[in-house]
C-alpha cells in the first residue's frame, strides 16, 4: 500500500514539474520582428511627473507582445520624445516577458510625448509625461 501511495505521489510531482515547465517556456514568443502587433504592444510610464532637475527620472517600460499577447523577446526598442530630452537605455532590447526599459531626465519643465518603435514601426500608443 505505501509503494503504490510513493508512487502516486511521484506521477502528481511528475506531472505538477511539467505543466509548470510548459507555462513559463511558452511566456515569450520567438525573436522575429514580424510576429510584434502594433496594437497589443504598449508603453507604460511611472510616475508620470517629476522634477526638472536633470536628477528625477521617470521609468518608461515598452513593453513588446504579439498577436496571442505572449512577449516577444530580442527585439531592439527605438525611443522618440517630443520635444527631445534626454533619456537612458537600461535595457534597450526585450527580455523574455516583451520588455524594454528607458530612464527619462531633463532641466527643460514642459509636457513630453513618448512615442516607441520596433523594426521602424509604431508600438502601442504615446504617452505624455511631465516635468516640473
Amino acid at each position: 500500500m505505501k509503494a503504490w501511495l510513493l508512487l502516486g505521489g511521484l506521477l502528481l510531482l511528475l506531472s505538477i514539474s511539467a505543466n509548470v515547465r510548459f507555462i513559463v517556456g511558452s511566456r515569450a514568443t520567438s525573436s522575429s520582428s514580424s510576429l510584434v502587433s502594433q496594437e497589443n504592444s504598449y508603453l507604460f510610464v511611472s510616475p508620470f511627473k517629476a522634477r526638472a532637475d536633470g536628477k528625477d527620472r521617470i521609468r518608461l517600460s515598452v513593453i513588446v507582445l504579439d498577436k496571442q499577447g505572449r512577449g516577444v523577446s530580442n527585439q531592439d526598442v527605438m525611443v522618440t520624445t517630443k520635444p527631445s530630452i534626454p533619456y537612458e537605455g537600461i535595457q534597450t532590447k526585450t527580455d523574455l516577458y516583451g520588455r524594454a526599459v528607458y530612464d527619462l531626465y531633463t532641466t527643460a519643465i514642459g509636457s513630453y510625448e513618448i512615442t516607441a518603435s520596433v523594426a521602424g514601426s509604431a508600438i502601442g500608443e504615446p504617452v505624455t509625461v511631465q516635468f516640473e
